[in-house]
């Protein structure tokens, strides 16, 4: 079995006089791509961000044998990035200079060095954003705002990822380099983590997934039993039909 990256255990977020997360367990490994799915309301953003340190919980989440809230905001940060579904980001600051950032957990205020200048470019370069680095981020598209803040998170090169609707505002090639980025990533050792809302993608693309309702877990597994017939039509009240939507690959030789 691969090794464990975190687990959750009994976490539960209240905000003001609502459960949004009523005692959520969950683990995600190393090498694995791993769903959170659920309908809108369900919880899976909270999760998300009470394991990123973001929102103040009550349960355990654990990193290995560390208890998370023994660790610093720095040692958290190098263990895991999160990407966010929405930014709040308004500067005028380039693509370059947003991707940066994801350098201060290793250089603080010194002055980036060459490993952090090589760690930008790389990560700008995964998600095809090289030739956005110049530009500003605030006069981008929703879409390449996107994959710039996941190419932040990958300059942290921390080893568990976790990502809020990454494919969300992308065009259908991007969202098909982006799955296969996810892949090589957890291929690579990470642990990779998405919420996601297309659960063709979610069958097909992950390792395993947690399906949320009303602050709950109420299905977890390797992901094609998760996304099934039944849990569908509990949870989502719709018919799952197989085989009934549009498929795309990538092309060969494709960027």
């Amino acid at each position: 079995m691969r090794d464990v990256a975190f687990s959750a255990e009994s976490v539960r977020v209240r905000y003001g006089e609502r459960d949004v997360l009523g005692g959520v367990s969950m683990q995600a490994r190393f090498g694995e791509v791993t769903a959170i799915v659920g309908p809108n309301g369900s919880g899976k953003t909270t999760l998300l961000k009470a394991i990123a340190g973001l929102v103040p919980f009550a349960g355990r989440i654990a990193f290995g044998d560390s208890d998370a809230r023994v660790l610093d905001r720095a040692e958290r940060a190098r263990r895991v990035a999160y990407v966010p579904q929405r930014t709040e980001l308004s500067a005028a600051q380039s693509a370059y200079e947003v991707v940066s950032q994801g350098r201060f957990v290793h250089h603080g205020f010194a002055a980036p060095k060459r490993a952090d200048r090589d760690a930008v470019a790389r990560a700008l370069r995964a998600v095809d954003a090289a030739a956005l680095r110049d530009r500003p981020f605030i006069a981008l598209s929703g879409g390449e705002q996107r994959r710039v803040l996941i190419a932040r998170a990958l300059a942290t090169e921390a080893p568990i990822l976790l990502l809020d609707e990454p494919t969300a505002s992308l065009d259908v090639a991007h969202v098909l380099s982006t799955h296969a980025l996810l892949r090589t990533l957890a291929d690579e050792g990470r642990a990779v983590v998405a919420v996601l809302h297309a659960l063709d993608d979610v069958r097909t693309r992950t390792d395993r997934a947690f399906l949320l309702a009303s602050g709950r877990v109420v299905a977890e597994g390797g992901s094609e039993s998760v996304v099934s017939v039944r849990s569908v039509r509990d949870v989502y009240g719709v018919e799952l039909v197989d085989g009934a939507a549009i498929g795309f690959r990538r092309t060969e030789g494709a960027p």
